[in-house]
């Protein structure tokens, strides 16, 4: 147990309607060596009153107290755009419900897919302070048309083949149905699936075997079918490679840049990064991009960083790094000479944060070149020679 503590109380100061002081108060001990404490879960544009009491084993010593106020939320600028509604990709299904997505504090662009054609949605961005929620924006963007229904097919396994559609306006479900191409007169398998699915895999197939895949498009009391899809399963399973020469290139700038050599048989890479406190972030990128920039990253903090192939559903074997981010280097200002005689020459110059030691390089006119190290920010002598 420590010799003494610290006892911190928090009182918000904020005036009540009859004038008189909020007196609430919330009280947290903190242990002999601690020297910064952060408050959290406060209110906020909200003025607090913080006292600090050093504890010894015997006596409390006298208070001292800062006020400080927290700021106003900030508003977050919301601009939407909106593209057709065909997608090859399933994603997130809105409707007429509501769906919330939480994303992460860097995030300034995202993508809503799955959404019905020449559909009018309310789109709102609230910003989350820990368990607090600032003020909303929102704003109202109406989906583009779109024509016929465009089914896709992708063959993920020998065994399994993945279909995908854009929504139907108005659709009450759809239906999708499969069969051997060679076997006509076979009769089909079949599946019926909600009105915001757009997506489906086709499991326990044959290896090396074509298929034929018809999309029923059902609405009250109709149905339209979209012409018959050929698809043919992969013989084998493919083979996926492993990530090779993972390396940082750069790591300046408040950013680190990363570089891989491709694996075989990706169709996309997942990139996880994670910093000294456990915060992950994961992004996947396309088959044919081999490097990757993570911004907005601590100057002096160490990360650690993974990169894995993917090739459909499946995820390769991955390759991971730990790279430490380098702190943005000062130049020397206030440069200046002190004193000169006739074989000396005093200069000083302003001391640079983090700096280690400094090297000083002279020269004479005839080239002769000269340097030496000064560990200590101290005016510098050198005598001519």
């Amino acid at each position: 147990m420590l010799d003494d503590d610290l006892r911190l109380d928090k009182k918000r100061a904020g005036s009540r309607l009859d004038g008189e002081a909020d007196t609430q108060l919330e009280e947290k001990t903190l242990g002999a060596d601690a020297t910064s404490f952060i408050l959290e879960e406060l209110l906020a544009d909200t003025v607090y009153v913080i006292t600090i009491h050093p504890i010894y084993p015997r006596n409390t010593a006298a208070p001292t107290s800062i006020s400080g106020k927290t700021c106003k939320y900030p508003q977050p600028p919301i601009e939407a755009q909106h593209t057709p509604a065909a997608s090859g990709h399933a994603g997130m299904k809105w409707r007429r419900d509501v769906l919330t997505v939480t994303l992460e504090p860097a995030t300034e662009f995202y993508q809503i897919q799955g959404l019905l054609a020449n559909t009018d949605y309310t789109v709102t961005v609230t910003t989350l302070y820990g368990r607090m929620e600032g003020p909303a924006v929102n704003t109202r963007v109406k989906t583009d048309a779109t024509g016929d229904l465009l089914l896709r097919t992708l063959a993920i396994s020998p065994t399994t083949i993945r279909v995908t559609w854009n929504l139907q306006l108005d659709a009450s479900s759809y239906r999708i149905e499969w069969r051997k191409a060679t076997a006509e007169l076979a009769q089909s398998q079949k599946a019926v699936l909600s009105a915001t699915t757009n997506s489906y895999d086709v499991i326990n197939l044959s290896p090396g075997t074509e298929y034929a895949i018809t999309l029923y498009t059902l609405y009250n009391g109709r149905e339209v079918a979209t012409p018959a899809t050929m698809s043919k399963t992969v013989e084998k399973e493919i083979l996926l490679g492993t990530v090779a020469n993972l390396r940082a290139v750069e790591t300046t700038g408040g950013h680190i840049r990363i570089s891989w050599t491709g694996a075989a048989g990706a169709t996309a890479y997942k990139v996880m990064w994670q910093d000294q406190t456990g915060y992950e972030i994961t992004r996947v990128v396309s088959h044919d991009v081999t490097s990757f920039d993570i911004d907005r990253v601590q100057q002096g903090g160490t990360y650690f960083i993974k990169v894995s192939p993917l090739s459909g559903s499946r995820e390769g074997n991955s390759v991971s790094i730990v790279v430490r981010a380098d702190a943005v280097i000062e130049h020397v200002s206030e440069f200046r000479t002190l004193e000169t005689r006739n074989n000396l020459i005093r200069i000083t110059w302003r001391r640079v944060p983090q700096a280690t030691a400094y090297k000083v390089t002279w020269k004479r006119a005839d080239g002769a070149e000269s340097s030496r190290v000064q560990i200590r920010c101290t005016p510098l002598a050198f005598r001519q020679w």
